[in-house]
């Protein structure tokens, strides 16, 4: 598994009291892998009847309890929120290893201790990436963190090590990987708490990037393209700490783009107006859960007409389950998803049919099947005499992808074995 350090910034990033919190990059900006758990109802009545994951950039998958209310037999099912490969994950208590285990529906295994930051992660060919927090390491002064790649658990020699060597004792300072090929070093202001450059000492010690910021919130980020030319962003902001305008290089004119927003009684946004260079608007709007449902381009326009997309999702999971675009002024297209559970009873958000063109004479369906993960490569049944598992019938639009696991191939003769080759280029 690759080693990918990467930051997550947050302009809101703050507490009841509006202070910034600090994180490993400074003020609002975090580490990719400092995702963590936590629980409401832990922290309320020491019960366990949730948990979610807080992943860096503030979002919390959340996960329903199976009513045990000891933490060692509690178990979690994440799906009540449409989060792509973290839907229908698992998170138990691993009690050979004393960690949470939060299982994806492909297999990786996520690995937290009691209370604490991710520890590990593990795909399912027991390739790894184990973060070690708070060692000793040569390339750092004070105690850093070591981020190991591991092939079928053994370790490559190669690593990456995080030192927190500066004013703020919990700011990255700089990165270095095992070989010191690479250094990467993190620029802060006097306090040590606001991110104000990134240098990768490879490329002749010239900054990459630099951060200006105003009352806790970066205002500019110049990303430069040789020692004297570089490209400059600049943002502002309401009093919320919401992005309102965005632009380039030194001044606001026609390359702005502005953000309006609309909000309930309770304060949260429903929909965000952009006004573009071009004088057009662009609307979107959300449900009460704040998930998409409609994109309008040319907003409030006649000429050229308003074009509107809007997003039909599931109640109880808010997976899309429909998507209609505008082809013409009149005519629409609409296009229709069914998951696993036929809709009704979702456990993995596996699609399982899709149908474009839904409701017209020239509907096109799409079906696929979805191996089982027990065994992890265990191939299907055979099917009938004079079908494959992968046929395509004109007659009725219809493929069954059988999902494999692993690198083990199911063959049922030549025929069958030549059309997986042809599905696997085309995938």
């Amino acid at each position: 598994m690759p080693i990918v350090i990467s930051r997550t910034y947050r302009s809101r990033d703050q507490d009841s009291s509006n202070n910034f919190f600090g994180r490993a990059f400074g003020s609002g900006t975090t580490l990719n892998y400092n995702i963590f758990l936590y629980s409401n109802s832990e922290v309320a009545n020491g019960t366990y009847s949730d948990a979610e994951v807080v992943m860096p950039d503030g979002s919390q998958i959340e996960c329903t309890g199976n009513g045990v209310s000891q933490y060692q037999n509690a178990s979690f099912t994440c799906k009540q929120q449409p989060t792509g490969i973290w839907f229908g994950a698992t998170i138990a208590w691993n009690s050979t290893t004393s960690l949470w285990n939060l299982t994806r529906k492909d297999g990786t295994v996520y690995a937290f201790p009691y209370s604490g930051k991710l520890q590990s992660i593990t795909d399912r060919y027991n390739n790894s990436i184990v973060v070690t927090r708070n060692a000793s390491l040569s390339q750092c002064t004070n105690p850093g963190t070591k981020i190991d790649s591991l092939i079928n658990g053994n370790s490559t020699g190669r690593y990456v090590a995080l030192c927190y060597d500066g004013t703020a004792s919990w700011t990255i300072t700089k990165a270095v990987d095992s070989s010191a090929t690479y250094k990467v070093v993190y620029g802060y202001d006097s306090t040590g708490t606001l991110l104000t450059s990134v240098t990768n000492e490879k490329y002749n010690g010239n900054p990459q990037a630099s951060y200006g910021w105003t009352n806790g919130r970066i205002t500019a980020i110049s990303s430069y393209l040789s020692s004297t030319s570089y490209d400059t962003v600049h943002t502002t902001y309401d009093s919320n700490g919401r992005l309102t305008q965005i632009w380039e290089n030194t001044s606001s004119g026609t390359s702005a783009v502005t953000y309006n927003y609309t909000t309930d009684a309770n304060g949260k946004i429903t929909a965000v107006t952009a006004d573009l260079p071009d004088s057009s608007h662009r609307k979107l709007q959300f449900d009460t859960n704040h998930y998409l449902t409609s994109d309008t381009r040319a907003n409030g326009s006649t000429n050229p007409p308003a074009e509107t997309t809007t997003y039909t999702r599931d109640a109880a999971t808010e997976l899309v389950t429909s998507i209609t675009e505008p082809v013409t002024n009149t005519v629409s297209r609409t296009t229709n998803f069914v998951y696993d559970g036929n809709n009704s009873n979702i456990t993995l958000a596996n699609l399982t049919k899709v149908t474009e063109a839904a409701g017209s004479p020239v509907a096109a369906i799409t079906n696929i099947a979805w191996q089982t993960s027990a065994g992890f490569g265990a191939c299907p049944e055979r099917q009938p005499k004079g079908r494959n598992q992968l046929a395509h019938r004109p007659a009725e639009p219809y493929l069954d992808v059988w999902h494999r696991f692993g690198h083990r191939q199911c063959h049922f003769g030549d025929r069958a074995s030549a059309n997986q080759q042809r599905l696997d280029r085309r995938l």
